[in-house]
């Protein structure tokens, strides 16, 4: 039996855009995981120095504070002692 060139054809650029789309599923989950895994140690780091304020003496109310300190972590923190420090009331 005699295949027809059309066929292979498609056949060879299946395979060739499914093993494009796995490469390209593996190279956007690998930035996501390594997205991922900045966000949580910038969150625990925020939330180690938030308690390692409160340790020291600088009080920042914790209930409406500490979401966004888990949140966006040293930034949100830094905002928030600035504000306090002008003495906006935040919460």
């Amino acid at each position: 039996m005699a295949m027809d060139f059309a066929l292979v054809c498609a056949s060879l650029l299946l395979i060739f855009l499914i093993i494009f789309g796995i490469a390209m599923f593996f190279k956007l989950a690998r930035i996501a995981i390594k997205w991922l895994i900045t966000i949580i140690l910038n969150s625990i780091v925020g939330i180690l120095f938030f308690f390692l304020l409160r340790l020291i003496g600088i009080s920042i109310p914790l209930w409406p504070h500490i979401v966004p300190v888990a949140l966006f972590g040293l930034p949100a923190l830094a905002t928030m002692l600035i504000l306090k420090f002008l003495g906006v009331p935040v919460f």
